[in-house]
């Protein structure tokens, strides 16, 4: 227990991770990358998980007629919207 007298940051020592327990440069480096495959048969590389990019689908197709969902290519950065009607297979990346 702290001394009442002691300040919040005084007697704190922020613990140190092991070598083993620090994510590598690549590891931290590298996001998340989904595929999706369309009905017309192109697949699509976006940057973010398997969770979050159901849920934008799910939100899309639950909204109004015509609503997009909209995601980010994997590598470009560009901003992609596409049709939830249209997916039919969402995948985690392999490599």
């Amino acid at each position: 227990m702290k001394h009442p007298a002691m300040g919040l940051n005084q007697g704190y020592r922020r613990p140190r991770l092991s070598w083993s327990a620090r994510p590598s440069r690549r590891e931290e480096a590298r996001a998340p990358v989904t595929v999706i495959l369309l009905a017309t048969g192109d697949q699509l590389e976006v940057d973010a998980s398997i969770e979050e990019v159901v849920k934008v689908l799910e939100n899309a197709a639950r909204s109004s007629a015509g609503t997009l969902a909209r995601v980010t290519r994997s590598g470009t950065g560009e901003a992609v919207a596409l049709n939830a009607t249209h997916v039919v297979l969402v995948r985690e990346d392999g490599e």
